[in-house]
């Protein structure tokens, strides 16, 4: 039984145990206050005994130590990508409504982001270093994939810094527009403020030989 979400783990464990049917429990996330601050933490460590933990990064493993996990319950397996999803990516016609082509005509470097507009994601630092580097690279575009509840914050503040010209928000995004975007930027750049359990979007822009920016932690 593999159990991702807290409810699960605390409601299917103990059952699946006594019939005698293995648990694996997967923690893709940080370990925040979800957790930290959940009356039944005490519950998650009691039933870890029971189970193996997969974590997707040390990061999340060590938080599962720091809390009193047992180490010898815990794996890390990071997450991994379909490396035969970028053997035929088209190059798209639009993004967003505007045309590719006008893109890379009119705009370079092209510089993409793909996260939840979230105060944890940084995208407002995104912002203020666009404006740092349109002084220097006038004909920069900044491509943001993603929606959350910082959209119009980040959307005022763009041309509160007089550079929504060269911000473009192009949305949510299904996995597969994604890695379209990701191959024509010229530019991946991440910047999560409070952690991350594993950065999927780098990965991906790793396997396109993308140069990558991304915060330190």
């Amino acid at each position: 039984v593999y159990c991702m979400s807290l409810n699960e783990k605390l409601l299917m464990t103990l059952p699946a145990r006594a019939l005698g049917i293995r648990v694996v429990w997967v923690e893709h996330l940080l370990i925040e206050r979800w957790l930290i601050q959940n009356p039944y933490r005490f519950l998650y460590i009691w039933m870890s005994r029971f189970v193996k933990i997969v974590a997707v990064s040390e990061a999340v493993r060590t938080q599962l130590l720091t809390i009193g996990v047992a180490e010898v319950n815990t794996r890390v397996i990071y997450n991994g990508i379909d490396v035969q999803e970028f053997v035929s990516i088209a190059r798209p016609e639009s993004i967003a409504g505007v045309k590719s082509s006008e893109l890379s005509e009119q705009f370079y470097p092209v510089i993409g982001t793909t996260c939840r507009l979230a105060r944890e994601k940084g995208v407002k630092y995104l912002l203020q270093a666009a404006n740092l580097v349109l002084q220097k690279m006038p004909k920069a575009l900044f491509v943001i994939a993603g929606d959350g509840p910082e959209k119009e914050q980040l959307q005022q503040l763009a041309r509160e810094m007089g550079i929504d010209q060269h911000v473009l928000f192009v949305g949510f995004l299904d996995h597969a527009h994604v890695l379209e975007l990701l191959s024509i930027v010229d530019m991946v750049v991440m910047t999560p403020v409070s952690g991350e359990s594993f950065g999927i979007a780098i990965a991906q822009a790793m396997m396109l030989e993308k140069p990558i920016v991304a915060t330190n932690i």
